[in-house]
């Protein structure tokens, strides 16, 4: 698909300096007064952009509607598009929630495909999606699940989302999962508002 760009617009894609570059020209982001906008990196977007070029796991907690998540999704589709045969891990404090992210995705290729780049899922259902002919996979699961995520023996990407407001034993049996299946040089990011007095 990248055929036929010019080399400015190769560089947009495959340079990983040019990730805020790639999420502003390419996508859009809901806005709660304006509908759907040209994305423009928040404050702290940008120094999520920023951290993530140097360290690959990391812990956020984040103030209300500061946008955290769409960043790491978008990353996740510039991941997505630029890589082969990851396994993107998303897990959220309710299954809603997941849906609602996995939607978000789904939408942010409506926004590529508007601007020239055209993507298939091959794999289309509530707990997974993957990109035709790249074999990129995004599993997507909650805190609110008896069963977690079966049969990822790699976890290349994870975004796990509100991890201070799952249950406690859910929280421990996913994360027990999780971090022996990411590798040294996978991207893990726990993000969080703070739960409680205490945070």
């Amino acid at each position: 698909e990248l055929e036929g760009l010019s080399q400015t617009s190769l560089d947009l894609f495959l340079d990983p300096e040019k990730e805020r570059d790639w999420i502003e020209t390419l996508l859009n982001v809901p806005s709660e007064d304006e509908g759907i906008i040209p994305w423009t990196c928040t404050e702290q977007q940008r120094r999520i952009l920023e951290t993530t070029k140097r360290i690959r796991k990391l812990v956020i907690v984040k103030g209300r509607q500061t946008r955290c998540s769409t960043i790491l999704l978008a990353k996740s589709i510039r991941r997505a598009v630029t890589s082969y045969g990851q396994n993107l891990v998303i897990i959220t404090q309710t299954d809603e929630m997941s849906q609602n992210f996995r939607q978000f995705i789904k939408d942010r290729f409506h926004d590529l495909a508007e601007k020239g780049f055209e993507y298939q899922f091959d794999l289309d259902n509530e707990k997974k999606l993957r990109l035709k002919g790249r074999k990129n996979t995004w599993h997507f699961a909650s805190a609110e699940q008896k069963v977690g995520l079966r049969g990822i023996q790699t976890a290349h990407w994870v975004h796990a989302s509100e991890v201070a407001h799952w249950p406690e034993d859910s929280a421990k049996r996913i994360m027990g999962g999780l971090i022996p299946a990411s590798p040294p040089g996978g991207f893990f990011v726990a993000e969080s508002t703070p739960n409680g007095a205490s945070g």
